[in-house]
């Protein structure tokens, strides 16, 4: 009788709730890094793409990086695990090394 007891029940409700949930599995997975990125280092130059984070490998100074952050300076500084999150069009790095995770979504 398990279609008359309260686990049955429990059971039809929480299949009834999960369909009503939109889940918006892109942005998870750019929120995960799984659309990959860049590796970018002072001999990278000037690397453009469109990207949704900075993180810090290694402390780092940003050279020029044109992004949505109004005042975002040339010559920023970040500790090592330091993220910087955002839209980037373009990054350069003058010393050390981030990784730009690539963006998928608007």
């Amino acid at each position: 009788m398990r279609g008359n007891s309260l686990a049955g029940w429990l059971c039809r409700r929480q299949q009834e709730v999960q369909q009503d949930i939109p889940m918006n599995i892109g942005s998870n997975r750019q929120l995960a890094g799984e659309y990959g990125g860049r590796y970018i280092d002072a001999t990278s130059g000037t690397v453009t793409g469109n990207f949704m984070e900075i993180h810090a490998n290694q402390a780092a100074i940003l050279g020029a990086v044109t992004s949505n952050i109004v005042g975002l300076p040339a010559g920023f500084t970040m500790a090592a695990g330091d993220s910087i999150n955002g839209v980037f069009t373009s990054v350069a790095v003058a010393s050390g090394s981030v990784v730009a995770y690539n963006r998928k979504y608007a």
